[in-house]
């Protein structure tokens, strides 16, 4: 949404209180011109109500202002960060996350793990059965993702049949291999779309702190190049190689 379409949104019950303000206002004035007649217990009563309803309107256009405000904020604050296909993270809140939980790993001295999931032949069942039952799968797996793991994890999807999850904090190295295979498997696992039962493969890539390095831009690198290993090999986790550091990928 752009910023300028945001702000006339946000502003129209702001004009709309000022308005109702500037009439209410006028109602009065033309009371006090035509009231003079009337006695001054029923002529206080009168300005007295209605200056009780013009706060009380000015007041609820004020309340109601401010809440269409953070509403709208928080409608763009999700398109700016979740995918709007699968309703998960999309890369620039990934990336976010990975920074604070990479931090957070070097104060605490926590360990914690990246994994690069990459469908295999999602392309050719996109070509098969055409680009909805293509996003019918992406969404599948993404709730698939999201109930394998923990509530204090991030999913995310990258863009295309990729996606990322982030174990913020796991107890030893095994332990995000193990996940690794586990979700390689649940993938593996024939699915029942609208066209019928599908079969798709995974290939997984995992870049543990600190053990295959202390930087966060090289632990992305290097899940990265363990996915593209596993994508060579297919259907399989793969962990990350220390040894083999490369330039940074173009994909990350």
């Amino acid at each position: 949404m752009p910023e300028s379409q945001f702000s006339s949104q946000a502003l129209k019950p702001f004009f709309l209180a000022v308005a109702a303000l500037a009439l209410l206002c006028g109602g009065l004035g033309l009371l006090l011109s035509v009231s003079d007649t009337l006695p001054w217990p029923i002529r206080l009563t009168i300005y007295g109500a209605t200056l009780f309803v013009a706060m009380t309107i000015g007041a609820w256009m004020w309340a109601r202002a401010v809440v269409e405000r953070a509403a709208l904020r928080q409608q763009v604050d999700s398109l700016e960060h979740v995918d709007q296909l699968t309703k998960l993270p999309n890369r620039t809140l990934f990336f976010d996350r990975h920074e604070l939980v990479h931090s957070n790993a070097r104060r605490y001295r926590r360990r914690y793990a990246l994994l690069f999931v990459n469908l295999d032949g999602f392309k050719a069942i996109n070509e098969r059965f055409g680009h909805a039952v293509g996003d019918e799968l992406l969404i599948r797996i993404a709730r698939l993702l999201t109930h394998s793991l923990r509530k204090s994890d991030t999913i995310a999807r990258l863009g295309g049949d990729e996606f990322a999850v982030l174990l913020s904090e796991i107890s030893d190295h095994e332990a995000a291999l193990v996940l690794g295979r586990k979700v390689v498997a649940a993938i593996r696992a024939p699915l029942r779309l609208s066209v019928g039962e599908i079969e798709i493969g995974a290939s997984v890539g995992v870049a543990i702190f600190p053990e295959h390095g202390d930087d966060a831009r090289l632990l992305l690198n290097l899940a990265d190049q363990a996915l593209n290993r596993a994508k060579s090999q297919g259907n399989v986790c793969i962990e990350a190689q220390p040894e083999t550091v490369a330039a940074p990928s173009a994909t990350v």
